[in-house]
């Protein structure tokens, strides 16, 4: 009986060494499954406020195109005008070179006359 309980005793120390090690193991596993939580979580806040720092910035360029393309709009619409004025002007200078080159040429035929 002696051996028997002797070799019980020894069984159930060697299972309690393994159970030891293997709550150790995971312990050791579970502290590098909370680090490796802790760090995604921290990642994942990071990049929580790196997109909300893209998120202005994006907004902010949108307000600088919004601005400038409502300056090009304008720019174009005075180009437009300025344009059409020259042309005016350069119709009004070709009705002028024309009536000018008229009266030369009735000037010249009056000399001639005379």
């Amino acid at each position: 009986a002696g051996v028997a309980y002797d070799e019980a005793c020894w069984q159930l120390a060697a299972q309690k060494n393994a159970m030891e090690r293997e709550r150790e193991e995971l312990q050791v596993h579970w502290k590098a499954l909370s680090a490796d939580s802790s760090a995604k979580q921290e990642a994942a806040e990071l990049r929580g406020e790196e997109f909300e720092a893209m998120r202005e910035e994006l907004s902010q360029m949108e307000g600088v195109l919004s601005e400038a393309v409502v300056e090009l709009r304008a720019a174009q619409q005075e180009a437009a005008l300025q344009l059409a004025a020259r042309k005016r002007l350069q119709c009004e200078v070709h009705v002028c070179v024309g009536a000018f080159r008229g009266e030369l040429d009735e000037q010249r035929r009056e000399g001639a006359a005379l």
